[in-house]
């Protein structure tokens, strides 16, 4: 069994929708800012969340298929998460 800090996630659905909840996982795990009250990610601009929000962070892979998701487009899902 691995035991990892962040567990793989694979967010499917409309895109505004999963770009804002892969956003908040992100930036649950890797903000240095603590969570409010209600346990949510207060607005940051930390380096880690500006990375999050460029979708430039080692957390990320962004996958974005022209029509629909080939076996193709997720084997670099795969190759990553065997690790």
């Amino acid at each position: 069994m691995i035991n990892t800090k962040i567990p793989t996630h694979l967010f499917v659905g409309i895109e505004d929708t999963i770009i804002h909840e892969a956003q908040l996982v992100l930036q649950k795990a890797f903000c240095s800012k603590p969570l409010d009250s209600d346990g949510e990610q207060a607005e940051c601009f930390c380096v880690q969340c500006k990375k999050v929000k460029s979708r430039q962070h080692h957390g990320f892979i962004w996958i974005t298929p022209e029509k629909s998701y080939k076996t193709e487009d997720l084997d670099i899902i795969f190759e990553t998460t065997k690790f």
